[in-house]
């Protein structure tokens, strides 16, 4: 986006290995573990969610394997449920090749209220 921007108005686009150099800079400072374990935080909080929900059902592994999370939705239509959640800003999409599945990014969401939120709307 940021180079379409310094297209657009002819500005010099930042060299990419800016951010690259940056965000492994941070991930040095931040740590691996504490990444991984807030991520494992988030992901336990999102799966006991979709259990506790009664429109929702677990496709994933209940043991951490990464931060992406997928589940089942009881709207016949995935798609339609995966658009109006994004027009709240919630990000999640579906997936083609399983009934009804769709996959959150733990990622996306930084705190457990956003988690949360995700949850409430299952």
């Amino acid at each position: 986006m940021i180079e379409i921007i310094c297209w657009r108005f002819r500005w010099p686009a930042p060299p990419r290995r800016v951010g690259t150099r940056q965000s492994r800079r941070d991930h040095r400072i931040i740590g691996y573990e504490t990444i991984r374990n807030h991520i494992e935080t988030l992901t336990d909080r999102v799966k006991g969610g979709i259990e506790d929900s009664e429109t929702a059902r677990l496709l994933s592994p209940r043991e951490y394997e990464s931060g992406l999370v997928t589940f089942a939705v009881e709207d016949p239509n995935a798609e339609a449920f995966v658009e109006a959640l994004a027009g709240d800003g919630d990000q999640i999409r579906s997936l083609p090749f399983l009934e009804n599945a769709v996959r959150a990014s733990v990622y996306v969401f930084k705190t457990e209220a956003d988690v949360d939120e995700l949850v409430t709307r299952l």
